[in-house]
C-alpha cells in the first residue's frame, strides 16, 4: 500500500535524486580517470605498456611527465609503484603515449594485434613484442633495442641502439640507417638493411631474401632456400675497424655480392 504521507515522499524523491547525482558523478570520474592520465617521468622510471588489440603510438613532448590518453575506448588502467608505471588496455582503441625527451631507464610495450608506431623516443632498453602488429620505428636512441612479432611487419629508420634485436617468424624486416650491432632474423620474411657507417650485422631467414646495402662493417648472414644479396659492399685492404668479414652459409639460395 503507497505512503500518502506528503513528508515521506518528499524524502523518497530527495534520496533519489541525490543517488542519481553520485552515479552521474562517479560515471563522469571514470570516464575522465581511464582514457588520460599524467604521472612525473625520471631517467629512473620504467614503463610498461600492455595493449592487445589496442594500437600504439610513443613520442615525446616538452616537460618532465608521462601522458597517456586513450581515444574510443575507456578502460585504461595504470598502475605507479615506485619507478615502474604500467598502463594496461585491452579495447580497440588507439593510445597515444608522450614521453619527456629525457631519457627514462626503459620502455616495453606489448600487444596482440594492435600496430606500434614510436617517434623520436629515448630509453635505457626499449622492448617491443606483438602478434599480428606491424611496428614503425623512426629516430630512436637507445641501448638496446628488442622488437619481435609473429606475423608483423618490422620498419626501422635511423635509430641509434648499441645493441639492435630484430626477429619476425613471417613477416618482412626493414632496418635503413641504424647504427650499432645489428640482428635479424626471420623464419619466411624477408630482410632488407642498410646499415651506418661501421655497424655490424647479423642476417638469418629460413626462406626469405635478405639485402644488405652499402655494409662497412662486419657482416654475417645465412638463409636456408631464399637468395642473399650484399650490394655497395666495401673491401678495405687492411686496418683497424674498416675491415669488413664476411661469412655465408646457405643451402639451395643463390649468393649475390658486388661492391
Amino acid at each position: 500500500m503507497m505512503d500518502d504521507n506528503p513528508r515521506s515522499r518528499r524524502y523518497i524523491l530527495i534520496t533519489a535524486v541525490i543517488m542519481l547525482a553520485v552515479l552521474l558523478a562517479v560515471s563522469t570520474v571514470r570516464s575522465a580517470r581511464n582514457s588520460e592520465a599524467v604521472f612525473p617521468a625520471t631517467s629512473a622510471t620504467e614503463l610498461s605498456i600492455i595493449a592487445g588489440k589496442t594500437s600504439v603510438f610513443v613520442s615525446t613532448s616538452n616537460g618532465n611527465d608521462i601522458k597517456a590518453r586513450l581515444s574510443h575506448a575507456d578502460d585504461l588502467f595504470v598502475t605507479h609503484d615506485g619507478n615502474r608505471i604500467t598502463i594496461e588496455t585491452g579495447s580497440m582503441g588507439i593510445l597515444g603515449i608522450e614521453l619527456p625527451a629525457e631519457a627514462i631507464a626503459s620502455l616495453s610495450v606489448s600487444t596482440s594485434s594492435g600496430d606500434v608506431d614510436l617517434s623520436s623516443v629515448r630509453a635505457g632498453s626499449i622492448s617491443i613484442s606483438t602478434s599480428s602488429g606491424s611496428m614503425i620505428i623512426t629516430s630512436l636512441e637507445s641501448d638496446s633495442l628488442k622488437a619481435e612479432s609473429a606475423s608483423g611487419s618490422i620498419t626501422l629508420t635511423e635509430t641509434e641502439a648499441g645493441i639492435t634485436e630484430l626477429s619476425s617468424a613471417s613477416g618482412s624486416i626493414t632496418a635503413i640507417s641504424t647504427s650499432g650491432g645489428i640482428s635479424a632474423s626471420t623464419s619466411s620474411g624477408n630482410i632488407y638493411i642498410v646499415p651506418d657507417e661501421e655497424s655490424s650485422v647479423r642476417a638469418l631467414s629460413a626462406s626469405g631474401n635478405i639485402s644488405i646495402h652499402s655494409a662497412r662493417g662486419a657482416v654475417r648472414w645465412q638463409t636456408a632456400s631464399g637468395d642473399a644479396r650484399i650490394f655497395g659492399l666495401e673491401m678495405p685492404s687492411s686496418g683497424g675497424t674498416d675491415n669488413a668479414s664476411i661469412a655465408v652459409t646457405t643451402e639451395s639460395g643463390d649468393i649475390s655480392i658486388s661492391a
